[in-house]
């Protein structure tokens, strides 16, 4: 996420005087900053891993139990092409790789990018005004706030279920499909990581104490799991524009399979629609910052 790069007004309101740092006024993408954002990013991030890694009976049981919940869904797509040789044209291992690229970005972005879910929680206690007082990005503190590590067991998942559904399904690897790979799972990642923060920024709006859009959000990446042919034109619409997941899973999953179809190269796409939505998020951000004003005001 972008760093605002200057002094927030609500750390100062709360104080009744100027912030007390002085603010990294460097243009976010010169390199300089970008290294040192990297450098933040990962100090603050591995603390979390580690903290969980120390209690082991939660750390395998996170892990598990999130194999076993998204596993379930792989069974149930089994059972059900177990009946139907094919729907819509996708087969059952056609759709594995499907499952895989969807649950590769999720598990990253939970292991690497799970703070924004305490963000209204933060906003609504008034704890987020620490975080608006420090020299750090309070984008980048927000990011780092969390890591689920039950995020490596998706990830474990996804990448099981891609490989072997790649090789049941007999696709072709090539250098240029293997690029194309790896771009697409770090956009999506990123494209995902952008999403947690537009929906969860809600709290800088909303008074309540919880907001069922970050969850209506996070149910609607189940969409993204299947082919989209198997929905109507409301579902298509919906997990295309309002919450982009098709270019997480589907529209790559048509170029790496080879799709006889005119959305085939959609899928280059992902990258686009990645950065639209960081565009978007960042906009957003700047709103919320200069609209909060703390617990009481």
């Amino acid at each position: 996420m972008a760093s605002t790069g200057r002094t927030h007004p609500a750390g100062a309101i709360l104080r009744g005087r100027p912030a007390t740092h002085t603010p990294d006024t460097t243009p976010w993408w010169t390199p300089a900053r970008i290294r040192r954002l990297v450098r933040l990013y990962f100090t603050l991030q591995l603390i979390q891993p580690r903290t969980v890694v120390e209690y082991r009976g939660d750390f395998w049981i996170g892990i598990l139990g999130a194999a076993l919940m998204h596993g379930a869904g792989l069974v149930f797509i089994g059972a059900l092409f177990g009946r139907i040789p094919e729907i819509a044209g996708w087969t059952v291992w056609e759709v594995a790789i499907l499952y895989g690229l969807a649950l590769i970005p999720r598990g990253l972005g939970e292991l690497f990018c799970d703070g924004p879910w305490m963000l209204h929680a933060r906003v609504n206690s008034g704890e987020f005004d620490r975080i608006l007082v420090r020299s750090i990005s309070p984008a980048l503190q927000s990011a780092t706030q969390l890591a689920s590590i039950h995020g490596l067991g998706q990830l474990t998942l996804g990448l099981s279920a891609l490989l072997i559904g790649a090789s049941r399904a007999g696709l072709d690897w090539t250098a240029g499909k293997i690029v194309f790979l790896l771009v697409v799972i770090l956009a999506s990642f990123v494209m995902l990581g952008a999403i947690n923060y537009l929906v969860n920024m809600v709290g800088f709006w909303e008074p309540s104490t919880q907001s069922a859009l970050p969850t209506m959000y996070a149910t609607m990446f189940d969409f993204a799991k299947v082919p989209l042919d198997t929905y109507n034109i409301v579902i298509r619409v919906l997990v295309t524009v309002v919450a982009p997941y098709a270019f997480v899973s589907y529209f790559p999953g048509l170029l790496l399979l080879g799709k006889d179809t005119p959305w085939r190269w959609t899928g280059l796409a992902t990258p686009l629609a990645a950065a639209i939505v960081v565009g978007i998020t960042a906009w957003l951000w700047h709103k919320a910052l200069n609209r909060y004003q703390g617990v009481g005001h």
